[in-house]
């Protein structure tokens, strides 16, 4: 079998094909490669946009959150003050005297105990005390809504009222009683 030989004409159109075909294979990957890259490029920026939307949404909540705290910091202050500093409890008595006197109350008071941080919620300590009051019942009014407007965080845990055993007015309205109140104080936390 013999190949035919052939003219310079045809091996320059089959040069000429073997190259349009060589850069038209080689045109594709290229393109290929790049679409893939372009691909790529665009799902990350829809990404970090999507991230960025975000980011802006949380630093909104953060600056909302940031001027609510401001409005309520003056506030802070007093609340701090609102609980007893550990082991100083005088002021606070000072002002449990200080109410039964302006309500009409004979007054007594005794420290139960400080209750430890195992036994109360975590964070929050309290002094117990135990407050005898004796007076009428209008008396008793006067002082419990005195001390619901004192300036400390107060629990009151039981509250027993009892006919006095001393003197008792018949005929009166204002019979004499005797009150015994359980609170706890809250203690700030260290």
């Amino acid at each position: 079998m013999t190949i035919p030989l052939l003219s310079e004409k045809q091996k320059v159109y089959l040069i000429l094909g073997g190259v349009i075909i060589i850069c038209l294979a080689a045109s594709f990957f290229i393109v290929s490669f790049f679409l893939l890259k372009i691909q790529t490029a665009s799902r990350d920026l829809s990404e970090k946009k999507a991230e960025i939307a975000n980011l802006q949404k949380k630093e909104q909540g953060f600056s909302e959150s940031k001027r609510e705290y401001k409005k309520i910091q003056p506030g802070l202050n007093d609340l701090d003050q609102s609980f007893l500093k550990g082991g100083d409890f005088l002021p606070f008595i000072l002002i449990l005297e200080k109410i039964a006197q302006e309500s009409g109350n004979n007054y007594e008071n005794k420290l139960i105990s400080e209750s430890s941080k195992n036994e109360a919620e975590p964070g929050w300590t309290t002094a117990d005390f135990q407050i005898t009051l004796k007076g009428d019942f209008l008396s008793l009014l006067k002082f419990l809504t005195y001390l619901e407007n004192a300036p400390y965080a107060i629990e009151i845990s039981n509250l027993r009222v009892q006919e006095s055993s001393q003197t008792r007015i018949v005929n009166e309205a204002q019979q004499e009683i005797a009150t015994i109140i359980d609170l706890g104080a809250f203690i700030e936390r260290e």
